[in-house]
């Protein structure tokens, strides 16, 4: 017999969020995902998607993934900590380098780059200061950072962002502050204040973390991130960024210093405890599509063109 209390507990919510009308309808794609797809079985104008450069359907890309499904299989059965492709290396050191980093870590999702990012970074001690629209996934990955200090600034407020960072000076003994944000907010699409919150951090002895992951492919000449477009470069500690918006295939990763990628492939859970990810086929058609982007920056100059 099925739990009573459980049984009550899922009835109570489903008829909440039927009630609500929270993802009432949940669209069907029924071919690729292009600027026009077929959705629900009418071919319609895509304005729901983060396919930013078109490339979901790239041939290049496609034949890349086939290539390497033909040299590596279809999957490896084991977590990297154990056993790693050289062509996952090779992915997390080019990443590295679109980022103007030394090299990158990659995680299954982005939504596991930020948990396994934030998390490992902040202990006990240390205090995280967070934008107030910042994606569920920073929100979630500081929430896990247990013992540290989290306040919350305003958004795009810099003089609150300072004044929540005096205001932890105060509290704080020997531990290190964060400040993290999205580059590019998802909801609004405005752009974090970059040089404004590089000049505060070093005031105030703060390191950055930003989620690039609606400005790769973006922002930047190139479409390298934020930090192109800033001209930031070296002032940055952390940037995560996901595979699966301009770059569509699947996928995160966290950007940073030799150090950071040795320290967090032994410590970020989600990157050790994750059996399989980046397959061979997303691995070669990422690679793939790094080198296309690279080599084509009309598609971030003029995305529509």
């Amino acid at each position: 017999m099925p739990n009573a209390r459980y049984e009550k507990f899922l009835e109570e919510q489903v008829d909440e969020l039927k009630k609500i009308g929270f993802l009432s309808h949940i669209r069907v794609l029924g071919g690729p995902n292009s600027t026009k797809s077929i959705l629900d079985g009418k071919e319609v104008l895509v304005l729901c998607a983060n396919n930013y450069l078109g490339l979901a359907n790239n041939q290049e890309m496609m034949q890349a993934g086939k290539e390497a499904i033909d040299k590596y299989g279809i999957g490896m059965g084991t977590g990297r900590g154990i056993m790693t492709y050289d062509m996952q290396e090779e992915l997390d050191k080019k990443l590295g380098e679109f980022k103007g980093a030394d090299t990158a870590l990659c995680y299954p999702t982005g939504y596991c780059a930020n948990f396994g990012g934030i998390w490992p970074l902040m202990v006990e001690g240390d205090t995280i200061v967070s934008d107030e629209l910042n994606h569920a996934s920073i929100i979630d990955g500081c929430r896990m950072a247990r013992g540290t200090g989290r306040i919350v600034y305003k958004h795009l407020d810099m003089q609150d962002l300072e004044s929540k960072l005096k205001e932890s000076i105060k509290e704080r003994a020997k531990g290190k502050t964060m400040i993290i944000t999205d580059s590019v907010f998802s909801m609004d699409g405005d752009i974090c204040k970059l040089p404004e919150m590089i000049e505060i951090a070093e005031k105030h002895d703060a390191f950055i973390y930003i989620d690039d992951a609606h400005a790769t492919g973006v922002l930047g000449k190139t479409g390298k991130g934020t930090v192109e477009h800033f001209n930031a470069y070296g002032k940055v500690e952390v940037v995560m960024g996901t595979l699966s918006k301009a770059i569509a295939t699947v996928g995160g990763y966290v950007a940073g210093s030799e150090e950071l990628y040795y320290y967090l492939r032994r410590r970020a859970r989600p990157y050790l405890f994750s059996t399989g990810f980046l397959s061979p086929a997303i691995c070669g058609a990422t690679l793939k599509a790094l080198e296309i982007v690279q080599r084509e920056p009309e598609r971030v100059q003029n995305p529509l063109g």
